[in-house]
């Protein structure tokens, strides 16, 4: 299947926020896993910067 994601980045006084939009899926255990998946991705890429 073919899913669709959409990143934002926005200026947020002074720091940068990103939105992440993914569409498209096909099902809800679709949906929750990707949703699982791009948590961890995130938090992980949060940290990184913050170092």
């Amino acid at each position: 299947h073919i899913s669709i994601v959409t990143v934002e980045l926005s200026d947020r006084d002074g720091d940068t926020e990103l939105r992440l939009t993914h569409g498209q899926l096909p099902n809800e255990a679709s949906r929750d896993g990707h949703t699982r998946g791009w948590e961890s991705a995130l938090d992980k890429l949060e940290k990184f910067f913050s170092k």
